[in-house]
């Protein structure tokens, strides 16, 4: 059971991005939101899951927002359990009104008959998606205080398991015990990519096949908890790295600590991403950063943007933000989650302290990144 003051602050928390979503109707004139996304769900309901089949990106309930109203929308079927085990443990179902229909209906015929035939509605799909997504930037402070333990939570899954594999074990086998885990541990897996030796070299997205490891693999996950996402991608050697595998993954790190380096409250966007295109040429791999994105600001999907060519025009970081880059190279990548906070950097996902780490020395800042881990 989530203790009293949890409860207060969630909250605390769904008030706050409740009048987030008022300015914002203010602002464009509108008159409703419909939240139908399943992790904008997560995002209004400080993380509710309304997910039943996870392919699909709505859920079985959404969030009707008005001037004056929230409406939890969703069928006969669901309504007590969203209230009972979505809702009240978190001490957030007093702010919602439920809004049912049958399970045979549509939900848009609830919905246009409880706002009326002239109301203006933005739904989040369609054209309004990014300007409602960008509703969930920057983090309240509660998120900001939970994602520290999602992210070691999550982390720790992912090197238990890398410090357990073995030659000869199938990628597959791989994936199939990360997704146990996670699942055990109470963590939703929306990636998990496992690349055995030659993979890792040609291929940025290493999907699980049925090939075994016999010298080295690289693990990539991200996973979520109440909504909040977290990314991270972990290299295992059986024996001492080979010296294209270890050049490969140095260059990647360094792209990574100056990424993370130039990540400051206030700092653009266009910053960050020419410190990565200049770390990539200073390592020997200029234009790298054109064979797969570099990543970008996390939370209620495994990226909210990416950083690109064009990132000109995007707001300065605000604190807090959850960040994650994976900058990579063939054979190495280097992908952690963090926040930027007012000051400074806080690392998300932690490794355990028995990974090896490299350090890097960026703008005056120690910036420490996982190494290979040789077993």
């Amino acid at each position: 059971m989530v203790g009293l003051e949890a409860c207060t602050c969630r909250l605390d928390e769904v008030r706050e991005k409740l009048a987030r979503v008022r300015d914002f109707l203010a602002r464009e004139r509108l008159d409703a939101v419909w939240f139908r996304r399943a992790d904008n769900f997560a995002w209004i309901t400080a993380g509710g899951n309304a997910r039943v089949n996870s392919a699909s990106t709505c859920g079985v309930a959404s969030v009707l927002v008005t001037k004056d109203a929230a409406r939890l929308v969703t069928s006969r079927v669901e309504v007590d359990r969203i209230f009972g085990e979505e809702l009240a443990p978190h001490g957030v179902d007093s702010e919602f009104e439920p809004l049912v229909h049958e399970w045979w209906d549509d939900p848009t015929h609830v919905v246009e008959a409880a706002v009326g035939p002239e109301t203006l509605m933005a739904v989040d799909r369609g054209h309004m998606a990014a300007s409602l997504a960008e509703l969930r930037t920057p983090l309240t402070r509660w998120e900001a205080q939970r994602y520290p333990e999602i992210g070691a939570g999550v982390s720790g899954v992912v090197e238990e398991i890398c410090f357990g594999l073995v030659p000869g074990c199938a990628e597959r086998e791989v994936a199939g015990r990360l997704w146990g885990e996670l699942v055990a541990a109470g963590f939703a897996p929306t990636v998990v990519l496992v690349g055995a030796d030659e993979r890792m070299l040609r291929y940025r997205h290493q999907v699980p096949t049925g090939a075994k490891v016999r010298r080295a693999c690289m693990v990539v996950v991200c996973a979520s908890q109440g909504g909040l996402t977290v990314a991270l991608t972990r290299t295992v050697s059986f024996g001492r790295p080979e010296v294209g595998l270890a050049r490969a993954h140095g260059a990647a790190a360094a792209v990574f600590a100056a990424m993370a380096a130039a990540c400051r409250h206030g700092a653009s966007y266009a910053g960050v991403w020419d410190a990565a295109v200049a770390e990539y040429a200073a390592q020997g791999w200029p234009g790298q950063w054109e064979s797969h994105h570099q990543g970008g600001p996390i939370s209620y999907g495994d990226r909210e943007f990416l950083l690109d060519p064009r990132c000109e025009g995007r707001p300065q970081i605000a604190a807090p933000t959850a960040m994650a880059f994976n900058p990579s190279v063939p054979g190495g990548k280097s992908e952690d989650t963090f926040l930027v906070t007012e000051e400074g950097r806080l690392p998300v996902t932690v490794s355990l302290p028995e990974w090896p780490q490299s350090s890097f020395n960026r703008d005056g800042l120690e910036i420490f990144r996982p190494d290979v881990l040789v077993l």
